[in-house]
């Protein structure tokens, strides 16, 4: 019996897709103050790094680190929480990071570390939205209720994706030299 090149590239799909169904994927933003909607004159600025677990929803904090806010202390630090909104619009809270003893901020004189205490958790209705890059970060303080610093999450990709997509492209680039 012979196989075919599709029917063997269908199986590979397939056995791809059952090991990708339960995994753990990396995210990050890098916040700062014009990226919040309407822009803030804020100084400050921060990065966000954290891994979701697509089978529990859970969020786990690798860091969240601030410089530069207009909080001198971390009872200054009134809100911080992910939304879902596109890059340039507002949205709704999905996760709040000080809520339930999630976490606590350190630091002082605008320069701050938080510290989880437990998985966050995303809604379950929310994973399109991180996926898709509709997500954001955002630090409030007492100066700025609305948000002192934003960023956009967005999903990192795994070094072996970006090897297997360069070395596709290289192929595709040979290809179309070569005819």
């Amino acid at each position: 019996m012979r196989i075919s090149k599709l029917a063997i590239l269908a199986g590979l799909t397939c056995a791809l897709t059952l090991q990708a169904s339960a995994a753990t994927w990396l995210f990050q933003a890098f916040l700062s103050g014009d990226q919040e909607v309407p822009p803030t004159d804020s100084p400050g600025k921060g990065v966000f790094a954290f891994n979701y677990d697509d089978a529990t929803n859970a969020i786990d904090v690798i860091f969240l680190d601030v410089i530069s806010l207009t909080a001198n202390s971390t009872t200054e630090i009134v809100g911080t929480h992910i939304h879902a909104a596109p890059f340039g619009s507002n949205g709704p809270i999905i996760v709040d990071f000080l809520g339930g003893g999630a976490g606590s901020w350190s630091g002082m004189f605008g320069v701050f570390e938080y510290t989880q205490a437990g998985s966050l958790i995303l809604p379950e209705d929310r994973e399109d939205d991180l996926f898709a890059g509709n997500t954001y970060i955002n630090v409030h303080t007492f100066k700025f209720g609305g948000g002192e610093i934003r960023g956009q999450i967005n999903l990192v990709p795994e070094p072996a994706t970006l090897v297997i997509l360069s070395a596709g492209l290289g192929i595709l680039a040979a290809r179309r030299r070569n005819r």
